[in-house]
């Protein structure tokens, strides 16, 4: 069997720093053999409690930096259409991707 990609939920783990996001991240491409197959799913949504988009946000860019992230995958992008009306940043994250995927 070939797996080419896997879309691996990061926003249903709970991952609180930027330290263990690496460490998710580097356990995977362990076990599922390659960063080249490892997509990260990020949560726009602001009342997320496993993983805030602070977290990915600071989490992220290291991994794109460094050519070992191959991409990622936005779950429920209804928050990016219907921000909830309390978010003070409802795009923040939407920008956010953009600038790192267009600048590298």
């Amino acid at each position: 069997m070939n797996i080419n990609y896997v879309d691996y939920k990061f926003y249903n783990q709970t991952i609180s720093t930027e330290n263990e996001f690496d460490e998710l991240y580097n356990q995977l491409v362990t076990d599922y053999g390659g960063e080249l197959k490892l997509l990260v799913g990020v949560s726009p949504d602001p009342s997320d409690i496993k993983m805030k988009r602070q977290v990915f946000i600071e989490g992220a860019p290291r991994l794109i930096n460094n050519k070992s992230l191959p991409g990622l995958f936005v779950w429920s992008a209804n928050d990016f259409a219907n921000p909830p009306s309390n978010d003070i940043e409802p795009y923040i994250l939407e920008e956010i991707l953009l600038e790192l995927f267009t600048n590298n």
